[in-house]
C-alpha cells in the first residue's frame, strides 16, 4: 500500500514537471551565418526578463519577427520601460521592449507600428537610440509618400536688425531663432557647431552663445530636415563694444566745435554742466558746435551710440584759458597736472596719450573692463589703435575731423576721447595704445592689466568627477567603506545584452569625454589609475588630464553595448558615499569611426552640463538653518553641494567709477534642500546680500 502511494506521488510530481516544462515557451528557431540566436546562455525562467533577453538575442541575429513575438511576451509581464530594471537580487537590466519592438518593425518595413512603439518608448523612458530610430522611421514614411525635399523656414530673432546684418554689444553674443518644417527639422548648425537636439521636430527654437571679439564676424546658420533639404543663411554680426570717438576744438571764447563718430551710429550727444544739461545737435557728417555759458567751471560731453556704448569727454574751461590753448580735451585732472606732476598740455609735436584711472600695472577681478582715455597734439590725428594680447583694433577716425581748423604755431590743436571695452584673459594682459599724427610723429602707451579669478569661481571649488574605466568593476575600490558596510553583497550587477565596445575605441571615447567635461571649467576632472594605465598602454596620451587631486564628489561609471547596427553608451554618475545614482545619460551612434566617438563625447558632455548647470545668486532671506537664494527653482537638484561666499573690497576705476570686480571670501558650505532652500549648519556668519554658487 505504501509502495503504491509512493508511485502515485512520483507520478504526480513527474506530471507537474512535464506540465511546467510545456508552459515554458521553446526557443524560436533563428540561425544566421552559422550562429544560433533567440537562445539564452542561462536557464529560461518564463519571467519577463527571460523573454526580453531572448528577444534581444533575436534582434542581434536580425530575426525580427521572432523578436517582436518575444518582446510582446515580455511587455505582457512588465509593460513599463526602465533604464535599469531589477530582475532578481541585485541584478539589473536595461529594459526597452517597446523601443526594440519599434526597431524590429522598422526593419520589417511596418513604419506605422514602428513609430507607435518608438513614441511609446520615449514617453516611458527616453533614450538616444529611440530618438535615432524615430528619425529614421519618419524619414522612411515621407519617402514612401514620395515627398520632395523642402527647405526649413529659418528665422533669426536675436540680435535684432537687418536680415543679413546685426549689431550687438553683448558678451557673449547670444544668437536665437526658430527653424520650422513639416518634414521635421533634424539638424541646426550655428558657426559650424551643432545645436543640441534629441530628436527631429517640426518646430525647433534654438539659442546659442558665441564668444566674439569686437569687429565684424560672418556667422553661418544651417537648418536641415530629415529628407536632406536645407536652408543656409549667413549673417554678419557686428560686435561693437566701443563708445563713440569725440573730437573737440576751441574756436572762440565760449564756442567749442568738434565731431563725433561711431560705426553703429550716434544716438545722442549731451552736454552736462554745473548748470544743467542739454542735447547737442549733430550734423550728418558728425560735426557739432556748442556754447558754454560764461562762468562755467566744468562741462562734460556724453556721446552714446545706438547700442548703448558711451564715451565721456570732460571740458575744463579754466584750464584751457590758463594754458592759452584753443583746444578743450577730456582729462582726469581738473588742474591739468598728472599724478607725477607733469603738465598735460605740451608744445611738443609728439602726440600724447592719457588713460583715465589706469596706472602702468593693475589687478582686476572682472572679465571685461572699460578703457577710457584721450590722445592730443598740435597736428591732426590720423591713426589710433588699441592692441591687447596680440589682438589689434583700429579706432575710427573720420576724415572730416578738424577739417577746418586754422594753423597755429603753438598749443594743442587736436584731441580725441575714446572708450573701449576690453575682454581680458586670465593672467597678464598687455594693452598698447598707438597714435600717429599728420606730421608722422607717433606716440605709444603700454599698461599691464592682471586678471585674477575670484576664489569662489576658481576650479577647485567646482564639482569633482572621477572617471573609471567603462565596462569594468574597478569603480568598487572608489566606494567609501561606509557604503560597503551597508551594501555588502548588494553591489548591482548589470546584464549586457551584447558585446562591449572594443577597448581601444572605448578608451578613445573616454579620452574625448574627459576633455569635453573639463574644457568649460564647470567640473574638476579626475581619472582612476586603471584608466590612466589604459591610456598609456594604448598610447592614446601620456600623463593625466586631471584638473584636481581633491576627493571626488561623484564617480563616472559606464556600460557599453555594441551590436551589428551601432553603439550605445550609458554613463552613470554615482555618489561614492551613498551609492546613489545622480543621473544616467546615454548616447547612440551607428557609425564606428573616430568622428562618431567625438560626436558621442560632445553630446554626452552637453547632456551632463545641462543636467548640472553652474548656477549662482544672492542670498535673499535667512530662516533658521535655511537660506533663500535668488536661483531659478529646479535648476539645482536636491542634495547638490553649494558654496556661500561674500564679495570683499569691490574695486572701481578711481577716475571713471566703473567697476573692476572684487575678490571673494568663502564663508561656508551648504546643500540644496527639497524645498529649493539651502540647508546650512550655522547661519550666524551669513547675511542678506551674500551669494551662493553651485559646486
Amino acid at each position: 500500500m505504501k509502495m503504491k502511494k509512493r508511485i502515485s506521488y512520483a507520478f504526480v510530481l513527474l506530471l507537474a514537471i512535464l506540465l511546467c516544462a510545456c508552459a515554458v515557451s521553446p526557443d524560436p528557431l533563428c540561425k544566421k551565418d552559422g550562429q544560433v540566436y533567440c537562445r539564452l546562455s542561462e536557464r529560461f525562467t518564463g519571467e519577463w526578463y527571460s523573454y526580453y533577453k531572448r528577444g534581444i538575442s533575436c534582434m542581434e541575429g536580425e530575426c525580427y519577427e521572432a523578436a517582436v513575438s518575444e518582446l510582446a511576451e515580455a511587455t505582457k509581464r512588465r509593460y513599463e520601460e526602465k533604464k535599469f530594471a531589477n530582475t532578481y537580487g541585485m541584478h539589473f537590466i536595461r529594459y526597452f521592449p517597446h523601443r526594440e519592438t519599434g526597431i524590429a518593425h522598422y526593419y520589417l518595413g511596418d513604419y506605422d507600428a514602428a513609430e507607435s512603439e518608438l513614441e511609446l518608448s520615449i514617453a516611458q523612458e527616453p533614450s538616444s537610440k529611440a530618438y535615432f530610430y524615430l528619425n529614421n522611421v519618419r524619414k522612411r514614411k515621407m519617402q514612401q509618400e514620395g515627398l520632395i525635399p523642402g527647405k526649413p523656414d529659418l528665422k533669426i530673432a536675436y540680435p535684432q536688425g537687418e536680415p543679413d546684418e546685426r549689431r550687438t554689444r553683448d558678451d557673449p553674443v547670444v544668437i536665437s531663432g526658430t527653424a520650422e518644417d513639416e518634414q521635421y527639422v533634424s539638424e541646426i548648425l550655428l558657426a559650424g557647431r551643432p545645436v543640441f537636439m534629441d530628436v527631429s521636430q517640426k518646430h525647433k527654437a534654438f539659442t546659442k552663445e558665441l564668444s566674439l571679439d569686437h569687429g565684424s564676424h560672418p556667422v553661418d546658420i544651417i537648418a536641415r530636415n530629415l529628407l536632406g533639404g536645407e536652408t543656409r543663411r549667413t549673417i554678419i554680426i557686428h560686435v561693437d563694444r566701443a563708445g563713440p570717438m569725440i573730437f573737440t576744438e576751441r574756436t572762440g571764447k565760449y564756442k567749442t566745435e568738434g565731431s563725433v563718430s561711431d560705426e553703429s551710429g550716434i544716438r545722442s550727444l549731451v552736454l552736462k554742466t554745473d548748470g544743467g544739461q542739454e542735447a547737442i545737435p549733430v550734423r550728418e557728417d558728425g560735426r557739432f558746435a556748442l556754447f558754454l555759458k560764461p562762468g562755467t567751471i566744468r562741462a562734460a560731453l556724453f556721446a552714446t551710440d545706438r547700442l548703448g556704448n558711451e564715451t565721456r569727454a570732460e571740458l575744463t574751461t579754466d584750464m584751457a584759458t590758463k594754458n592759452r590753448s584753443s583746444l578743450l580735451f577730456a582729462q582726469n585732472s581738473p588742474t591739468g597736472v598728472t599724478d607725477a606732476g607733469s603738465v598735460l598740455i605740451s608744445d611738443s609735436d609728439t602726440p600724447d596719450i592719457m588713460l583715465k584711472g589706469w596706472p602702468d600695472q593693475t589687478t582686476v577681478f572682472k572679465k571685461n573692463v572699460d578703457l577710457e582715455g584721450e590722445v592730443k597734439g598740435r597736428n591732426k590725428i590720423e591713426e589710433l589703435s588699441i592692441q591687447i594680447n596680440n589682438r589689434n583694433w583700429n579706432l575710427q577716425i573720420p576724415k572730416s575731423q578738424a577739417s577746418n581748423i586754422r594753423h597755429q604755431t603753438s598749443g594743442i590743436k587736436h584731441q580725441a576721447s575714446f572708450n573701449r571695452l576690453l575682454n581680458l584673459n586670465e593672467g597678464e594682459n598687455r594693452v598698447i595704445i598707438r597714435i600717429k599724427n599728420a606730421s608722422g610723429r607717433t606716440g605709444m602707451k603700454e599698461i599691464l592689466i592682471i586678471r585674477e579669478i575670484p576664489i569662489a569661481f576658481r576650479p577647485e571649488h567646482r564639482y569633482s568627477l572621477k572617471m573609471c574605466p567603462f565596462d569594468t568593476t574597478s569603480w568598487k575600490k572608489e566606494m567609501s567603506q561606509g557604503f560597503f558596510r551597508r551594501m555588502v553583497s548588494k553591489i548591482p550587477i548589470f546584464w549586457n545584452p551584447s558585446r562591449f565596445m572594443e577597448q581601444e575605441r572605448l578608451a578613445r571615447f573616454q579620452h574625448f569625454l574627459a576633455e569635453r567635461l573639463g574644457d568649460r571649467n564647470r567640473f574638476q576632472i579626475r581619472e582612476q589609475d586603471e584608466l590612466k594605465m589604459i591610456f598609456q598602454d594604448l598610447q592614446i596620451r601620456q600623463g593625466s588630464f586631471e584638473t584636481t587631486k581633491q576627493p571626488c564628489h561623484a564617480l563616472i561609471l559606464g556600460d557599453t553595448c555594441e551590436t551589428r547596427k551601432g553603439t550605445e553608451i550609458f554613463a552613470r554618475f554615482v555618489d561614492p558615499d551613498t551609492g546613489e545614482i545622480l543621473t544616467v545619460e546615454d548616447v547612440y551612434e551607428e557609425s564606428q569611426d573616430r568622428s562618431a566617438l567625438v560626436s558621442m563625447a560632445d553630446r554626452l558632455s552637453e547632456k551632463v552640463h545641462r543636467k548640472f548647470p553652474l548656477a549662482y545668486g544672492p542670498v535673499i532671506n535667512i530662516t533658521g538653518k535655511k537660506l533663500g537664494a535668488d536661483i531659478e527653482a529646479g535648476k539645482i537638484m536636491e542634495g547638490w553641494p553649494m558654496v556661500v561666499y561674500r564679495e570683499e573690497n569691490p574695486q572701481y576705476n578711481p577716475v571713471t567709477g566703473k567697476p573692476l570686480g572684487s575678490e571673494t571670501k568663502i564663508i561656508t558650505d551648504a546643500s540644496m534642500g527639497s524645498d529649493h532652500l539651502l540647508i546650512i549648519k550655522d547661519t550666524n556668519r551669513i547675511k542678506t546680500g551674500d551669494k551662493v554658487i553651485a559646486r
